[in-house]
């Protein structure tokens, strides 16, 4: 096939392209990913599936105010497997959680009608994505993001994240 004609012109960039157009930033991790904080997406190994500096960010940015355990431990729960629960039962609690948010419970030091200091249990519940204003997300288009599973590894053609979270695909 003559390279007018590939895959990645004809397929991925097309589609990118119409990504883009859409508000989705369009980014290429084919030989341009490498690992750690500050890296192109913030992973610090092929076995991540989530961003989670994107999923943090937009956390800290939809539910201002907490402190940073409760971010971290949402994305922790949103992270969890068990191995007693089939894919389908996995898909329907992560649904969940995306859809109506997760439960945070912290210990907060402050007393906010007195602003005196005394230690009390907080519950709150952190919105993952912005339904209603969807411009306050962050909607990104990743191509060739490889992603090693437990028995073997995969490089979807385009993933599209929404706030670090994949929601979409295609492989050809």
């Amino acid at each position: 096939m003559s390279a007018e004609y590939s895959e990645d012109i004809l397929v991925q960039r097309t589609t990118a392209e119409k990504l883009h157009t859409l508000g989705w930033k369009p980014i290429f991790a084919y030989d341009e990913e490498d690992f750690g904080r500050d890296s192109l997406l913030g992973r610090t190994d092929n076995t991540e599936i989530l961003l989670k500096r994107s999923l943090y960010s937009a956390l800290k940015h939809l539910n201002p105010g907490h402190p940073d355990s409760a971010y971290t431990d949402a994305i922790d729960r949103l992270e969890q497997a068990s191995v007693t629960k089939t894919t389908r039962q996995h898909n329907q609690e992560k649904y969940k959680l995306i859809r109506d948010g997760i439960s945070v419970k912290y210990t907060d030091e402050r007393d906010s009608a007195t602003h005196r200091y005394r230690e009390h249990t907080e519950t709150h519940r952190l919105r993952l994505i912005d339904y209603d204003n969807p411009q306050n997300n962050e909607f990104l288009a990743v191509r060739e993001l490889s992603i090693q599973g437990q028995t073997h590894q995969c490089r979807p053609d385009i993933l599209g994240y929404v706030n670090g979270i994949p929601l979409g695909g295609e492989a050809y």
